[in-house]
């Protein structure tokens, strides 16, 4: 056994089921039976499009889970063109290579603003709301009062919601509006995150609108009561913190 593969077949165990193992395993034999070798050749059957989209997608899992920086200019460029499948596990292999929050801020804003289609883009928000610096904020929330697609704008919604920043607030509280449920939902969600106690009347209302059921475990009045919840929750927290005068 290669030390390639030794190291490769090392990243199973970071996986949190039983299932993912098993897929992280089928990945791994399919890689190894193609021949990949080596972080070079795994970049090299990640970019040839004459390989199948299973081989490549099994490829950016693996330089995710291998973090290794020679993969990341080659998944920044899946991420902004690529079809659905491959853009969206460049993606997720992204979020552990860009973890600092300041690699790739340019490139996945770009993405953002013009990626060839609109995963590519709701992909780029995906990242920069997980990996993104303060930068970012300015676009998304531009994107988030776009006409792009609800897709494009709920994952905008979403990822100012995992950066927390209350300054976003006024935007999101009037996506609370939007035509989409998507959209809706996803500013909630960013609501709650974010903690800003005058978004409470705005979720109060939605909470009690129409029922609008997006699956079977989401719905845009349920986020809207999960959201109340986590900021009277943020306000219990804050209140009860010992007062602190300055000496």
């Amino acid at each position: 056994m290669t030390n390639f593969e030794t190291v490769l077949r090392g990243t199973i165990s970071k996986s949190a089921t039983k299932a993912q193992q098993r897929e992280a395993t089928a990945d791994i034999e399919l890689l190894l039976r193609e021949g990949v070798s080596s972080v070079r050749s795994l970049i090299d059957s990640v970019q040839n499009s004459k390989l199948k989209p299973d081989l490549r997608s099994a490829g950016c899992w693996a330089l995710g889970r291998l973090k290794d920086p020679h993969g990341v200019p080659v998944l920044l460029s899946l991420l902004e063109r690529a079809g659905p499948q491959l853009s969206w596990e460049a993606a997720k292999s992204l979020v552990p290579l860009l973890s600092d929050r300041k690699k790739g801020t340019r490139k996945l804003k770009q993405a953002l603003s013009h990626g060839h289609g609109s995963h590519n883009r709701a992909a780029a928000a995906y990242v920069l709301g997980l990996t993104g610096n303060q930068s970012s904020i300015g676009l998304l929330v531009e994107v988030l009062g776009s006409s792009d697609t609800s897709e494009v704008r709920s994952h905008a919604a979403e990822a100012l919601g995992n950066m927390g920043d209350s300054s976003t607030s006024n935007a999101l509280i009037f996506a609370l509006g939007d035509l989409s449920p998507k959209v809706r939902l996803a500013a909630a969600y960013a609501l709650g995150e974010a903690g800003d106690e005058r978004a409470i009347g705005p979720l109060k209302r939605l909470a009690s609108a129409k029922l609008t059921q997006l699956s079977k475990y989401a719905s845009v009045r349920t986020e809207a009561k999960k959201a109340i919840k986590r900021i009277q929750q943020r306000r219990s927290v804050r209140m009860s913190l010992p007062n602190r005068s300055r000496v």
